[in-house]
């Protein structure tokens, strides 16, 4: 958990002057009883050493005395070291780490031409750098995988991380300001949405997407300076130099793990870092971006507004320093735990008979002795040596072993049995909604959830939520289920419903929308699944997700189904005009395609003959090239519902209405 420290805020970020905790001091101060007197650090005996005199003993007695007192004098000095640590993390005034400034916009000047669509730029608030201007679609700004690769590195390796750039948002608009996210998912993103007067900050939090949503409008035609500043588990806001929120979040990810680590199956969705977009066709933001950079080590905001106040400790720096102590107090346990030993083994020296013992890890057994390492495995001491067995466990027949306590084999428990039917220990069952039950050690033992305190917070009114069909949480009419990750195939179009999302295979793919195949169009002439190049002057070349006409050997382009020959004749054997030799035979007189039937027009094109050629044109209510026409419905068919008619919508199943949204 992320404290605020008792110094408060401070102005200055080159004195960071905090008091030490009380519990910390305590922590170094208290000790086990007895421990200034106890321990060693190692301790080895002979398994058959014995005493043959009295001085003899002395001596060694007086050697392990010496060794316990310097022992315990490493513990103070541990003691010591520990405050130290506190005081010089806490209370002295020491000066930052250097910062690393990776520059984003910057970053653009290494980028490919082919890599960037719509890049554009204009005047921003700082002279001294251009601001980008982001207004055309679609669009394409990814930086290179340099930049990105460093912005991961950053990432991981820093717990105090700040996100800065200065923006200029277009009214009542919607958009990414920066993302780390592939085609389907997200990593890390930083969203403003004028629609609902918010910043979204999106982020990976143990492999699961999550959202944390902060009222504030940016989308107002004007120019801001905004900080994204994660310290630890804690996110801060500031908009102008100016805090408006600080909140704890569950810690996110800072490496990335790819996609199959939350369960894709898309091994080629790769990870990209965009600028005022989340990925290549969503989200896209409309207006400038300036200044945008990622710093690293604490305060990074003070980079954009240096009079502002910082707090100290910051929230990692106490986490930190918290683990350390941690850390610190178990070593210092342990130590003293061997010094208790050793003085037990001294005592026993000091008496030592003439008999074989065995070594178990610095403790002495006697010969005979028989003692457990742990609950599986047992020793015998014989004749100075440790013989240790384990404890063989039987086959079980049950999925779920229990492990009792204090015993070695785990054992079946007994089953439940519930509405008819038999479930094993530890095996769940949802008899209805809401309503989880689990068999424990024969009982089933029932569970209803609190949707109230268990179910999300939603940030839509009451009466815009819509309960699902054995969904026990309700969710907001509208939500967009394809943003929150699915599991569409690179080649299909994710779909949102009413209380899903759905996968559909885009033209020139078939296939479940889940797996889509290409579909090779040169086995098939004609139809909605075949070519239409002409088979006296092209050969059909199938290309991902359609095809081309590639013109035979001596013939020339006509359009993008025929081609014509481009031959000349023996001039010496003909008087015709140079020009009458480049055209076909068959194409020097007008013949009308269009009367004859031997045009390539779509059934619902209307065919026109011109002079040599002819073309084709859509019918009213299709739209396409003339060779391919689709029907148009004005008002969109939702919900996954197709138009196979002008202004006709064919509905999924559960949908009905003019536009399928009801």
């Amino acid at each position: 958990m992320c404290c605020e420290s008792a110094a408060g805020h401070r102005r200055s970020h080159h004195n960071n002057a905090c008091p030490v905790p009380s519990y910390a001091t305590a922590a170094v101060i208290s000790a086990a009883p007895g421990a200034s007197s106890s321990s060693t650090t190692s301790f080895t005996s002979s398994p058959n050493f014995c005493s043959p005199s009295t001085n003899t003993s002395r001596r060694t007695s007086r050697s392990a005395t010496t060794t316990i007192a310097a022992a315990a004098a490493a513990v103070r000095l541990l003691g010591l070291s520990l405050m130290l640590l506190l005081c010089c993390s806490q209370g002295l005034a020491i000066e930052p780490a250097r910062r690393d400034v990776l520059d984003l916009m910057r970053g653009l000047q290494d980028t490919s031409a082919d890599q960037l669509t719509g890049l554009r730029f204009t005047q921003g608030p700082t002279n001294g750098t251009s601001a980008l201007l982001l207004q055309e679609t679609p669009r394409r700004i990814a930086l290179p995988s340099s930049v990105k690769d460093r912005a991961l590195a950053v990432l991981a390796g820093h717990q105090e991380i700040t996100f800065l750039c200065t923006l200029r948002q277009d009214v009542d608009t919607s958009g990414t300001l920066l993302a780390l996210t592939t085609e389907t998912r997200r990593f890390l993103e930083i969203e403003s949405s004028g629609r609902r007067k918010e910043l979204r900050f999106h982020f990976s939090h143990m492999n699961q997407p999550r959202t944390e949503t902060f009222p504030y409008m940016l989308a107002d035609g004007k120019w801001h300076r905004l900080a994204v500043y994660l310290s630890g588990d804690s996110v801060s806001i500031y908009v102008d130099c100016q805090r408006i929120y600080k909140r704890v979040i569950p810690t996110p990810d800072r490496v990335w793990r790819g996609t199959a680590a939350a369960g894709g199956d898309n091994s080629n969705d790769s990870l990209h870092l965009f600028l005022g977009q989340r990925n290549s066709h969503h989200a896209l933001f409309r207006g400038a971006l300036q200044d945008v950079k990622i710093v690293t080590q604490a305060h990074g905001y003070l980079l954009q507004c240096p009079d502002s106040d910082t707090d100290c400790p910051t929230c990692a720096q106490f986490q930190a320093l918290e683990q350390q102590l941690h850390q610190m107090s178990s070593m210092y346990r342990d130590l003293n735990n061997k010094l208790s030993r050793a003085e037990v083994r001294i005592t026993d020296l000091e008496q030592c008979d003439c008999l074989q013992t065995c070594n178990d890890n610095g403790t002495i057994r006697k010969q005979g002795e028989r003692w457990k390492t742990d609950l599986c495995h047992s020793c015998f001491c014989m004749n100075g040596e440790a013989k240790c067995h384990r404890e063989e466990c039987p086959y079980l027949n049950c999925k779920n072993p229990v492990q009792l306590e204090g015993k070695c084999c785990p054992v079946c428990a007994s089953k439940c049995f519930y509405q008819g039917k038999h479930y094993d220990h530890g095996e769940e069952m949802v008899p209805r909604v809401c309503v989880t039950c689990r068999c424990k050690l024969g009982s089933m033992v029932c569970e209803t959830m609190n949707t109230t305190l268990e179910c999300p917070k939603l940030n839509c009114p009451k009466s815009e939520q819509i309960a699902i069909h054995n969904q026990c949480c309700p969710v907001c009419d509208g939500t967009d289920y394809c943003s929150m990750g699915h599991t569409c195939h690179v080649n299909a179009t994710c779909i949102n419903l009413k209380t899903k999302f759905a996968c559909q295979c885009n033209k020139g793919f078939v296939g479940d929308g889940h797996t889509c195949n290409d579909i090779d169009e040169c086995q098939t002439v004609k139809g909605s699944h075949g070519h239409h190049c002409s088979l006296s002057s092209t050969r059909c070349v199938n290309t991902l997700g359609g095809y081309r006409c590639a013109c035979l050997n001596g013939h020339t382009r006509v359009d993008q189904f025929e081609c014509k020959g481009t031959k000349r004749a023996d001039s010496s054997k003909s008087s015709a005009p140079r020009s009458a030799h480049l055209v076909p035979q068959s194409r020097r007189h007008n013949h009308d395609e269009c009367l004859e039937g031997t045009h390539h027009c779509n059934a619902e094109a209307h065919c026109v003959n011109v002079g040599g050629s002819y073309k084709c044109m859509c019918k009213d209510g299709y739209t396409g090239d003339g060779y391919t026409c689709t029907p148009h419905c004005m008002a969109g068919c939702r919900n996954g519902g197709k138009c196979i008619r002008p202004n006709v919508c064919e509905c999924r199943h559960g949908y009905i209405g003019p536009s399928c949204d009801l």
